[in-house]
């Protein structure tokens, strides 16, 4: 009896490591010593609602809460991350909404999603050179993101 309920144990266990393991990675990079780190807290978003031209750029910002940026400081970490991205796997809480490869830039999108609105969205950026995760949080309705990069691409 002792060994099935160890079994159990390990098996247990063993799933909650996989369904943990976009956050504890994301939280890992977020957390380490080695990043840079550029947080936009409410206020800041406040300043830039204030000052965005687009009335419909305006609403659809309205609801992002924060902006952080974190990028490596050292780039003696950076393998180590860099397997840890590229095994990373989506989970209850992280879904994946677009990859993109080319040469050795590589980009994913990933979101978390209570219901139909994304509570946070966040962006990891890596090449041979670096590794960048931009992480926006708050209640983004995706007609909002979509309003949003239409006014980036409007700009370009």
């Amino acid at each position: 009896m002792k060994k099935v309920l160890l079994c159990l144990l390990l098996i247990s266990s063993f799933s909650f490591q996989l369904h943990a393991n976009a956050e504890n990675i994301i939280q890992q990079f977020s957390n380490s010593k080695d990043v840079y780190r550029i947080h936009i807290g409410r206020v800041g978003m406040s300043l830039i609602r204030f000052f965005a031209v687009d009335a419909e750029y305006r609403s659809a910002v309205k609801e992002i809460k924060s902006l952080e940026v974190l990028t490596l400081k050292d780039n003696s970490t950076k393998d180590n991350y860099l397997n840890k991205f590229k095994t990373l796997k989506d989970d209850e809480k992280y879904t994946t909404l677009l990859t993109v490869k080319n040469g050795d830039d590589n980009v994913r999108i990933m979101i978390k999603k209570e219901k139909d609105v994304i509570c946070e969205l966040i962006v990891i950026v890596s090449d041979t050179a670096d590794i960048t995760m931009v992480r926006l949080k708050g209640k983004i309705k995706e007609s909002d993101l979509e309003t949003i990069i239409a006014q980036h691409n409007k700009k370009r």
